[in-house]
C-alpha cells in the first residue's frame, strides 16, 4: 500500500515557492513533480499568500508564502509599479 501526499505532508520550503512562482503558469506539472506538492495544494498555498497579503487571513503558515509572492510582486512589475494582487491572482489563480 503506497502513501498519498495527505498522509505524509511535505511543508514548503522557500526554494519550493520560488521555483512554483517560477514555472507554473508554464509547466504546473512539473512543479508538482519536483515538490512533492498537488496542484490543488499549490492553490491552496498560493491562495494562502494572498489571503495575507491581502489582510484576509493571518494563518502563520502562509507567512513565508506571502514573504516569496510579495517579492515576487516587486520583482515582476507592471507599468513601473509592483504587480497587483489582482493581476497575481489572474495569473495564477
Amino acid at each position: 500500500m503506497s502513501e498519498s501526499n495527505n498522509s505524509k505532508k511535505v511543508p514548503y520550503t522557500r526554494e519550493h515557492i520560488e521555483f512554483i512562482l517560477k514555472n507554473y503558469r508554464d509547466n504546473p506539472r512539473l512543479c508538482v513533480e519536483k515538490t512533492g506538492h498537488s496542484d490543488s495544494s499549490i492553490k491552496m498555498m498560493l491562495g494562502n499568500a494572498v489571503a495575507r497579503l491581502s489582510g484576509e487571513s493571518t494563518y502563520l503558515g502562509s507567512e513565508l508564502y506571502a514573504e516569496v509572492v510579495e517579492e515576487y510582486l516587486k520583482a515582476n512589475p507592471l507599468f513601473n509599479r509592483p504587480m497587483s494582487i489582482e493581476k497575481f491572482k489572474s495569473l495564477f489563480l
